[in-house]
């Protein structure tokens, strides 16, 4: 009976469907093995079609994506990486992992997301990329970063992990820059229903880079044969074991398929994130999200600032609605980033009082209804009818 109960709530949570179970009974009845085989070649080419990218390879995670990226890009000991500090902790964790530094900067208060005109202020010798994170869905101002970029010299890599489906001006985010990742974690627009990830480019060389060092150094002569039938199994360069699964590439490319219907991918998060604005708009203490006219936001999240936010999340929490914070305490606050690098509180204003007063409301796939938002404007206005908001979220 908990077994039935569980796989009822992941069929409901995360639109698990016969076609997944169809689709995993054909990897693992596959003869091609487990890795590398027919599901991966075919979920790496929708991917790419669908993002609009000459290259996608696929990796075991949108963190392992990131990783590899860096490396591809040439980042290395020394080097310096722009980025922000609102992020899930792998923006800047890879790059402390290619014995590079992070150097934040602030975000602005429309869209959260990095703000471009202080890009250059930041710019040292020892600068070798940005790394632009498109924060909960909404893309980033990719033709200023280019720019900047362009003008010193540096790569530009996009964290698109949020963002799958975003397009800027027309283009699908993850194929701006040099190099884009995406990730399909269990709660991500596309998943795999485990780890998952991938590079996307539209370069020959960072992808070929990007493959050889996910596959453990192994290029294609690892594969190759010499005269006499031998196998010559030479890995070229020390690498990782960054693979994607068959079984989870196959899961993957039915929830891409889900994710590009009309009826069950990006037009149903839209349309719930209109019914959150319609219920709660005239709260005007509370910032909720808004997009540019050159974006297409995908709401992975719905983020809004509201004012006494702990309490708030804690009412929510026990009415049963499944709200979250991202993210409680900015990436340059942490100890591990604040003690060595010698951030302090202050340092970026704007993302502390985002932090501060951010909360998520429920979008899980493929949308809420209009009864189960109405519900949640219910209950926020009830907290707040409770608790008279004493100031504006609003960041000016």
């Amino acid at each position: 009976m908990k077994t039935q109960h569980a796989i009822e709530r992941v069929r409901y949570k995360y639109a698990f469907t016969k076609e997944h179970e169809e689709a995993a009974l054909r990897a693992l009845n596959s003869e091609s093995g487990f890795i590398a085989g027919p599901e991966n070649e075919a979920f790496e080419k929708e991917v790419a079609h669908y993002c609009g990218t000459k290259h996608a390879v696929t990796v075991s995670s949108g963190t392992a994506a990131l990783h590899l990226a860096l490396l591809a890009c040439g980042i290395k000991a020394g080097d310096e990486v722009i980025t922000v500090s609102n992020s899930f902790t792998s923006s800047a964790d890879v790059i402390l992992l290619c014995g590079a530094h992070p150097v934040f900067v602030d975000i602005e208060t429309v869209s959260y997301n990095l703000r471009t005109e202080l890009i250059e202020k930041k710019i040292t010798k020892k600068t070798k990329a940005i790394l632009a994170v498109h924060f909960g869905g909404h893309p980033v101002d990719m033709d200023r970063i280019n720019e900047s970029a362009r003008t010193y010299g540096l790569r530009v890599i996009e964290d698109a992990a949020q963002a799958f489906g975003a397009s800027y001006k027309g283009r699908r985010t993850g194929g701006l820059g040099d190099v884009g990742v995406v990730s399909f974690v269990h709660h991500k627009h596309v998943t795999v229903f485990g780890d998952g990830g991938a590079a996307l480019t539209d370069d020959d060389d960072l992808a070929n880079k990007v493959r050889l060092l996910s596959n453990h150094g192994r290029g294609k002569g690892y594969y190759a044969r010499d005269e006499v039938g031998v196998p010559k199994h030479m890995n070229e360069v020390a690498g990782y074991n960054y693979r994607l699964s068959e079984l989870h590439a196959a899961l993957g490319r039915v929830s891409l398929k889900q994710f590009i219907d009309e009826r069950t991918g990006l037009n149903r998060r839209k349309e719930t994130a209109e019914l959150y604005r319609n219920s709660l708009r005239d709260l005007e203490f509370l910032q909720l999200p808004t997009a540019y006219n050159w974006a297409n936001h995908s709401y992975l999240r719905y983020l809004v600032l509201a004012p006494d936010r702990d309490r708030l999340y804690t009412y929510l929490r026990s009415k049963g609605v499944e709200v979250s914070i991202h993210y409680r305490v900015p990436i340059h606050l942490l100890p591990y980033y604040a003690g060595p690098f010698r951030f302090r509180k202050g340092d970026l204003p704007i993302t502390e009082k985002y932090c501060e007063r951010t909360i998520s409301l429920p979008m899980s796939p493929p949308g809420y209804s209009i009864e189960e938002v109405e519900y949640v404007a219910i209950q926020v206005r009830e907290f707040y009818a409770q608790h008279p908001p004493q100031y504006t979220a609003h960041i000016k």
